[in-house]
C-alpha cells in the first residue's frame, strides 16, 4: 500500500492534470485554497496510480457512489481497474492519497488546530473516549484514525465519529469498538508522518496488517 502526499500546488497551474468533470468541479468550490486543495489532490492520486500501474494519469476514470442513498459522491472507485482501491483526502497544507492492493482504504489528513474548538468531545468521542485531551494534535490524531476508517466503509461522516471508538493517542492504531452497521473487521490502522501541525490516518479492511510505503512528493 502507498500512501503519498504533498504540499498544495495553485489549482490554476495543474487544472490540465484534470478531466472535464474534475475542472467543474473544482470551479464550484468559492474559496481559492479549497480549489487549491482539491485539484492537488486529483492531481496526486492521477499521479501516483499512473506510477504504480505504468500508465499515463490522464487516462484514468473514478466514479463515487454513496453507500446511504445511492447519489455520486462517496469513496472514489478506479474505473476499469480491478483489485485497485484508492483514497484521498486534504487539510491545511497537505494533501494525501491512499493506493491499496490489499482490500478497501480510507485516508484522512486534519490540520492539527482544526481539532482545537471547546466541543470536540461532542462531536468526536463517545462516552468511553472522554474527556477529550487538551492536545490538539493528539485531537487530530483520534479524528484521522476514526475518519480514515468510515472513509474505508463507505460510509465517511454519514455514520457519526462517536459511534466508532478508536485506540488512545499514545497507543498502537486500532479499532476498539464499532457501534455502527457492518462492522469492518478485520480492519487495521496505521498513523503516518506527514510533517508539522497535521496529523494523518490509513484504514485498510484486509487480514494482516498492511506494509505502508510513505511517499513525500511534488506537485509542481
Amino acid at each position: 500500500m502507498t500512501v503519498a502526499w504533498a504540499r498544495p500546488a495553485r489549482a490554476e497551474v495543474i487544472l490540465d492534470r484534470l478531466d472535464d468533470g474534475e475542472r467543474a468541479r473544482c470551479a464550484q468550490l468559492l474559496r481559492p485554497s479549497d480549489r487549491d486543495r482539491y485539484a492537488s489532490a486529483h492531481v496526486l492520486l492521477r499521479a501516483e496510480l499512473g506510477r504504480v500501474l505504468g500508465a499515463d494519469p490522464s487516462g484514468f476514470r473514478f466514479a463515487a457512489t454513496c453507500r446511504l442513498c445511492g447519489g455520486p459522491h462517496g469513496r472514489p472507485r478506479l474505473l476499469d481497474q480491478l483489485g485497485i482501491e484508492v483514497s484521498l483526502s486534504h487539510a491545511g497544507e497537505r494533501v494525501a492519497v491512499a493506493i491499496s492492493t490489499v482490500g478497501a482504504v480510507g485516508v484522512d489528513v486534519e490540520l492539527d488546530s482544526a481539532c482545537a474548538f471547546d466541543g470536540f468531545a461532542d462531536v468526536a468521542l463517545g462516552p468511553a473516549e472522554r474527556p477529550a485531551p487538551p492536545d490538539a494534535h493528539e485531537r487530530a490524531v483520534i479524528w484521522t484514525r476514526k475518519e480514515a476508517l468510515l472513509k474505508s466503509v463507505g460510509f465517511g461522516l454519514a455514520i457519526a465519529p462517536d459511534r466508532v471508538v478508536v485506540s488512545a493517542p499514545a497507543a498502537a492504531p486500532r479499532l476498539v469498538k464499532w457501534s455502527a452497521p457492518d462492522d469492518p473487521r478485520p480492519v487495521h490502522l496505521v498513523d503516518v508522518d506527514i510533517g508539522p501541525r497535521h496529523a494523518a490516518s490509513v484504514a485498510a479492511l484486509c487480514a494482516q496488517p498492511p506494509a505502508v510505503r510513505l511517499r513525500p512528493t511534488r506537485l509542481d
